[in-house]
């Protein structure tokens, strides 16, 4: 754990040989879109990035899973379909990149096969640890590559270590053209909280305050006799069971993607949420409106264009316990 986290904080030194060799990039698109067709690419090894179906002029999507996740467990791969299905029309196809918070190192070089074609095609959609991971991405494209990436999404960014220290060490609006964030699990640790209540980025979203989920008040035994979340019944026994456990330990924090998915999976419910400047404010019912842009949808759709340079953003909403989470 400790050497996870000196890892990404001095992010730019390049990485031991034998770490190398542990850390792959796993790319799917359009032409191999199944989880058994997945292509291993080897950012070190340039022959394994050009003989892939990776094309620079295509929207890439890197994902970064958290802190003791995987890239194969469920809720990743679903999301990554969802995301090939999604595909901005203004361009050719869609990939998605699934890769380690290790080390941001990994995903820096790789995204320099991009630099000069569609700045604005590459996002970085991360959970926990792996969003933190992904604000040193940035950073090392900038400095390294003279690259900017043209999205990052924290779903709910880790707390511990990094809650009000300076951007140097954290997730800031300078690591991408637009970083937005989803704050779900913004208590303390002290309360089993593995989120942060800091409002890091352009666009901040806090559904339900960003701390308490509906539905996780219920325990364990919710999770457990009600299953996971998520809106699929793509998963199998196993998976099923992993989302279900990942919920049970962690039902806040777990809601991130599950919202995030959801927003991809089903347009017609926004989630619309409101500019405020607090939770309490919003709860009395003095932000609902959408003069001046001051509301936005939650998740995959949101209005990027809301976002400006050096001004912080905050957005709140309310969704319910399970799919479609559109509160009436």
């Amino acid at each position: 754990m400790l050497r996870g986290f000196g890892m990404l904080r001095f992010g730019r030194r390049i990485l031991p040989s034998s770490l190398q060799k542990l850390l792959k990039l796993h790319l799917n698109t359009r032409n191999n879109p199944k989880h058994s067709e997945t292509q291993i690419l080897n950012p070190y090894e340039a022959f394994t990035i050009f003989n892939s179906h990776f094309k620079p002029a295509m929207k890439t999507q890197i994902i970064i899973h958290g802190f003791l996740d995987a890239y194969w467990w469920p809720w990743w791969t679903l999301l990554e379909t969802s995301t090939l299905h999604a595909s901005n029309r203004q361009l050719p196809s869609n990939q998605s990149v699934r890769t380690s918070p290790s080390s941001p190192t990994t995903s820096a070089p790789y995204m320099e096969s991009v630099r000069q074609t569609f700045t604005s095609s590459v996002t970085v959609s991360r959970l926990s640890l792996g969003a933190q991971a992904g604000g040193y991405a940035g950073t090392i494209t900038q400095q390294r590559y003279n690259f900017t990436i043209g999205r990052i999404t924290g779903l709910d960014p880790a707390g511990p270590y990094f809650t009000w220290l300076p951007t140097s060490i954290r997730l800031d609006p300078s690591d991408a053209a637009v970083v937005f964030t989803i704050i779900i699990d913004g208590e303390t640790i002290f309360n089993l909280a593995f989120g942060s209540p800091q409002p890091m980025d352009h666009l901040n979203f806090y559904p339900n305050g960003g701390l308490n989920q509906p539905g996780c008040e219920n325990g364990v035994l919710a999770a457990i006799f009600g299953g996971p979340t998520m809106n699929s019944t793509t998963f199998d026994a196993l998976g099923t069971l992993a989302a279900t456990a990942l919920e049970a330990v962690a039902c806040n924090h777990a809601r991130a993607p599950v919202l995030f998915h959801e927003s991809i999976n089903n347009p017609a419910c926004t989630m619309k949420s409101f500019q405020c400047d607090n939770y309490q404010a919003f709860l009395r019912g003095e932000c609902f409106t959408c003069r001046g842009q001051r509301c936005a949808a939650l998740g995959y759709h949101a209005n990027l264009a809301l976002a400006s340079p050096y001004v912080t953003k905050n957005f709140y909403t309310i969704t319910t316990a399970r799919s479609p989470f559109c509160s009436k």
